[in-house]
């Protein structure tokens, strides 16, 4: 039964989208040319239109970042961040950076006096 109703609301959703669809290509349609002639208003509703195309279809999605090196286990990235942390400690006036971190990694920074792979248990509990 639930298949047949997420089936369903599938279908709605495509119909829904092709109507939807068809109603814009009527308003690109009605107004291309004029806009193409010049008309500043034309152009504002072709812009505006083809703004909720991009949108109906999903053009304006965000570009999917892929991030590429070498997989860390958990550790290695406890233990690489707990690094950068000490690095930042070692700055000066780091104390509003300090206060906007999270209790475990406050932990980490106040216990850390050097200790990258001490600091890094804080990171993997």
């Amino acid at each position: 039964m639930s298949r047949l109703l997420a089936r369903r609301e599938v279908e709605s959703v495509d119909e829904f989208r092709a109507v939807h669809s068809a109603r814009l290509e009527g308003v690109l349609s009605a107004f291309w040319a004029a806009a193409r002639d010049g008309d500043a208003n034309a152009a504002r509703i072709v812009l505006r239109t083809l703004d909720s195309l991009a949108k109906l279809y999903g053009l304006d999605a965000p570009t999917r970042v892929v991030a590429v090196g070498p997989a860390l286990s958990a550790q290695d990235f406890a233990i690489e961040a707990a690094g950068l942390i000490e690095r930042i400690v070692a700055l000066d006036g780091t104390d509003g950076l300090l206060k906007s971190l999270p209790h475990a990694a406050r932990a980490a920074v106040d216990g850390a006096g050097g200790r990258t792979a001490r600091t890094a248990n804080f990171w993997l509990t």
